[in-house]
């Protein structure tokens, strides 16, 4: 073929799985860990669709100590008889076939995450090996594959009186590398999907070496119990979470919702058990019915005069967790991942069942639904407060705002003044202006402008970036550089003054994970925060000072900073997780949270690096002083004092001691000390010469004293008549 050539030979046709291991991303979302776990699920999630269907309300899953995984379930289990138009047994139909299931009608499932008929296809194209058992009329079958292959026709081993499928499978390295299945991340999701199903019982486990472990999950409550298990380590505003249950047709709605004292929302959708971490029209929908019923309520209830203007959407989800999860015969999603829901029908079943679900619980509740309104109308009036607040600094910046909401007009005549930056990656910050500040994990703020000036003498910079699944994480940034000039631009005043100038097509990340353009944003919006502090030990189940943490909307709770960098270092393969279990910042630096700057280490490794740089640690001028001023304190020294009486502490220190002098080169090494410290401090021989002979005088001037030691030489002498000789002759 001429080279560069393009004629009908350039025209490939991938038959079978081909098409799944030439382009993994396209049906997993990646080959990174995300992907690896997405195998799981896949799984998983056929197995609750049939505990959705009410077949079976049990499923075990497991990870082998080859890194092979296993799910069993108690279902009806795959079809095994023959597919009339393939000529095949239909299980082999579904586990080699592309788009082949049961799920294209409501025939055998009313209601599925599954849509596509890829889902156990893409997981046996994308294993090394993958076996299959299917318990079913009185018989166990079995058939195994090799990279999507089947070794042989679907075959009887055995009998069984129980039914159910059991699928074992172990992910190509040749795809996957040496990326290795996260026990938390797993069983995070897997606690999910009991939430969302009540009485699923889900055991988990791990039988890797080192890594032994077992969970098992079980929900009465439903996505009540999702929300209390949110919310229990936040001070909730009303006691019990308001639950709300509907069923329109063949669609339902599943809401539960309760107020916490904290000012961010945490709102998670799911449609047929699957986490739409874009929202969708179910997400829409329950918005807002929320809205507009506590507007109703407060106006009813006379709390909202005629004159008040309404509560505004970020003013009644300030503080609240909820779990909206929807049922529906045909859902429509968007890509193979499933991020965000299309169905438009499914708004109107949402909107109807909070609206009404929600009002009941007000009326029935009233003294809870003054607890709500009355948060809702505290934000309210901490939002009007800022916007006083910034029309004040535009009036008196002289801005004369023609843009509503958070922005305004930023027309600049002179092209140097308009130079826009870009910033690519999966952190990327967009098309700002050179002045803009980007977080950096290192600790530092560089402006856009500096971050083009390192980049150019080959530094490479990390940000904050909420990942596809809303977690927080870090990401490179890539290839700054100036993108445009003089071109039209606006600036996006935020709640704290601060201002960001940007192109008007820039999307910004809102706090419920959508995006909306800057020429859009109103003062209702909320943009997604990057909240940072530093660990301080006089917190609970903190055990480390000074290290700087994150906040993570997904979990609502502070991650520190160095695990997302060393995060970022396994899923990329800069080293695995046998490395070592300790983080070591190279350059002893605990803020620079630069992934570049995080190894691990194992735990001996790890603390002979420390004493050899001791001076960089613990012996540095400030460590030292801060140690001496702690010890110096009249609070340490009682708190010392106190432990130094309890038995046990004496015990061990005892213990410790014995052990200590036991040893001949200690014993010598004291002793030398000692006689150093005694003929170097004179003063110090006079008092201890003193109190000696004070002590001597004391002791003796004893009379049972006297008669003690008299009698314990006359013993002496007596035994040891050689002794008496000896004493004789002197």
């Amino acid at each position: 073929m001429v080279a560069n050539s393009y004629d009908a030979r350039s025209i490939e046709v991938l038959e079978g799985l081909e098409p799944v291991r030439k382009r993994p991303g396209m049906y997993i979302g990646g080959t990174d860990v995300h992907g690896l776990h997405h195998l799981v699920y896949e799984i998983v999630d056929n197995s609750v669709d049939e505990a959705m269907q009410g077949h079976g309300n049990r499923i075990n899953i497991s990870i082998g100590a080859d890194g092979s995984v296993a799910v069993r379930d108690y279902a009806r289990g795959i079809p095994t008889d023959m597919h009339a138009k393939m000529g095949v047994s239909a299980l082999e139909v579904v586990m080699t076939t592309l788009h082949a299931g049961g799920k294209f009608d409501s025939g055998a499932y009313a209601q599925s995450g599954g849509l596509h008929g890829v889902g156990a296809s893409v997981v046996n194209a994308l294993s090394e090996w993958c076996r299959v058992e299917v318990r079913q009329k009185g018989k166990v079958f079995l058939q195994e594959y090799v990279r999507g292959v089947a070794q042989g026709p679907v075959k009887p081993i055995g009998k069984s009186n129980e039914t159910g499928t059991l699928t074992v499978f172990k992910a190509d390295p040749q795809i996957f590398g040496d990326v290795e299945y996260e026990f938390d991340t797993l069983s995070q999701r897997f606690r999910e999907m009991c939430y969302l199903n009540k009485a699923l019982m889900l055991t988990f486990r791990d039988e890797r070496e080192g890594k032994e472990n077992e969970l098992t999950f079980y929900f009465e409550g439903g996505v009540m119990s999702f929300v209390r298990h949110l919310n229990k380590n936040r001070k909730t505003v009303h006691p019990n979470p308001i639950y709300i249950e509907r069923k329109v047709g063949t669609s339902s709605a599943e809401i539960a919702l309760q107020y916490n004292d904290s000012y961010s929302e945490s709102v998670f959708s799911f449609a047929n058990n699957i986490h739409t971490v874009d929202g969708g029209a179910h997400l829409t929908g329950f918005r807002g019915a929320l809205t507009r019923s506590l507007n109703d309520y407060a106006r009813k209830a006379g709390v909202l005069k005629e004159s008040d203007a309404n509560l505004s959407g970020d003013d009644v989800r300030e503080g609240l967790t909820a779990i909206v999860s929807v049922r529906l015969t045909n859902p429509q999603f968007e890509g193979q991942t499933k991020g965000k829901l299309n169905n438009t029908e499914i708004k109107n079943v949402v909107e109807q069942a909070t609206a009404e679900g929600l009002m009941q619980y007000l009326e029935e509740n009233p003294s809870d639904a003054r607890r709500i309104i009355e948060k809702s109308l505290n934000a309210a009036r901490a939002r009007d407060a800022a916007r006083k607040a910034r029309d004040v600094v535009r009036k008196n910046a002289g801005e004369g705002s023609t843009l509503p909401g958070k922005l305004a007009d930023c027309s600049e005549r002179d092209p140097a003044k308009s130079e826009l930056y870009i910033v690519e990656g999966d952190s990327a910050g967009g098309c700002f202006s050179g002045d803009t500040l980007i977080a950096l994990a290192d600790g530092r703020a560089l402006s856009l402008e500096e971050m083009v000036a390192e980049q150019a003498q080959g530094k490479a910079h990390f940000c904050y970036t909420i990942r596809r699944d809303g977690t927080v994480g870090i990401e490179r940034a890539l290839d700054a550089r100036v993108t445009k000039r003089g071109v039209a631009v606006v600036r996006v005043t935020l709640d704290n003054g601060e201002t960001i100038t940007c192109t008007p097509d820039h999307r910004f990340m809102l706090r419920d994970g959508s995006y909306k353009p800057a020429a859009e944003l109103t003062p209702d919006d909320s943009l997604m925060p990057l909240y940072r502090k530093v660990s301080d030990m006089k917190e609970q189940r903190i055990t480390i000072d000074g290290y700087e943490m994150v906040w993570d909307p997904r979990s609502d709770s502070w991650l520190f900073t160095h695990v997302l960098a060393d995060w970022h270092n396994r899923w990329q393969g800069v080293y695995a997780k046998e490395a070592g279990d300790h983080c070591h910042h190279r350059d002893f630096n605990k803020r620079n949270n630069d992934p570049t700057n995080i190894e691990r280490l194992p735990a001996d490794r790890h603390l002979a690096l420390h004493r050899e740089h001791v001076g960089r640690t613990l012996h540095r001028p400030d460590v030292v002083a801060k140690c001496r001023a702690i010890r110096q304190s009249d609070e340490f020294r009682l708190k010392m004092s106190e432990r130094m009486q309890q038995p046990g502490t004496r015990r061990v220190l005892s213990e410790r001691a014995k052990a200590q002098w036991a040893d001949e080169n200690y014993k010598t090494y004291m002793t030398r000390k000692w006689r150093e410290f005694y003929n170097s401090n004179e003063e110090y021989r006079h008092e201890n010469s003193a109190q000696l002979e004070q002590a001597q005088r004391e002791y003796w001037s004893d009379l049972g004293n006297r008669e003690t030691q008299a009698e314990r030489v006359r013993g002496y002498f007596a035994s040891h008549p050689e002794a008496r000789e000896e004493a004789a002759r002197k």
